[in-house]
């Protein structure tokens, strides 16, 4: 894994560019992208080099950054705690804990493969807008995660202090699997709506942007598994399903409420 990083770095390193223009492009490809901005002043007469706080101050950009930090929060503690409540709270095998958190993300995987064309015929075809798409896939994405994990937190208030018996796949290990499948392909649907989201808000200064969410994220992937182990230390796991909960209903509401699609983009002066 490390020598493959190491690869994909020297390839980047050696391939990439600072404008589209430095790529061998088609005549159409070309034209589409100065319809949209993006090889706008290639001929270097005039090039930006400060960074675009103005885009920042707009709601809808916090929104999208927002989102994104939800969405990381929700999922960085299901890929790190999760594979351990399998084996320590449920009694599955390590076996079978792989096999259950396999099952999410194939589940995940197949639903982004199939969300981002269905979306494209929605606004194609007109039945949805652009930003009705995006609230409504992200939107719909948040509370069904949020209603999964109110149910894996339910599930084990009902469990209570009870040891896990038996062997093999128990109920509540088909229960939970199913629940964090569910949540897993709800929040596949982000494809449609806040992580495309960055592009429509800007073309010209989508690096900033992007840079800026992926930090936020990056932090809440940081926060979600330290938290997780302070509050399952203190007051066991139910609590921790509910503070996912709790964070992706706050997230579905922000982004329901402030999510744009209009561009952001503002002329360098």
């Amino acid at each position: 894994f490390g020598a493959c990083g190491c690869g994909f770095t020297a390839a980047w390193v050696g391939w990439a560019a600072d404008s589209p223009a430095g790529y061998p492009l088609g005549e159409e490809e070309v034209r589409y992208l100065r319809q949209r901005g993006v090889l706008v002043e290639t001929d270097g007469s005039r090039r930006s080099t400060t960074f675009p706080w103005h885009i920042f101050g707009h709601p809808c950009v916090w929104a999208v950054c927002g989102a994104h930090a939800v969405y990381n929060f929700g999922r960085y503690f299901v890929y790190a705690w999760i594979p351990l409540y399998y084996v320590e709270r449920l009694g599955a095998s390590p076996g079978v804990a792989a096999a259950c958190m396999a099952c999410l993300q194939v589940a995940d995987a197949g639903v982004k493969m199939t969300a981002g064309r269905a979306a494209d015929r929605l606004v194609t075809k007109g039945r949805l807008t652009l930003l009705g798409l995006r609230k409504g896939a992200s939107c719909v994405g948040f509370a069904c995660f949020a209603a999964a994990m109110a149910g894996c937190g339910a599930a084990e208030v009902r469990r209570g202090t009870a040891a896990p018996t038996g062997t093999g796949v128990s109920p509540d290990i088909v229960l939970t699997t199913l629940l964090l499948t569910a949540a897993k392909c709800a929040s596949a649907l982000h494809t449609a709506g806040f992580e495309t989201n960055y592009l429509d808000l800007s073309v010209r200064h989508t690096g900033a942007l992007v840079g800026v969410g992926n930090s936020l994220a990056t932090a809440a992937s940081l926060a979600a598994p330290l938290l997780a182990g302070h509050v399952v230390a203190a007051g066991g796991w139910a609590p921790m399903f509910f503070i996912v909960t709790a964070a992706n209903v706050a997230g579905a509401v922000g982004y329901g409420l402030w999510a744009e699609t209009a561009s952001r983009d503002m002329r360098d002066a």
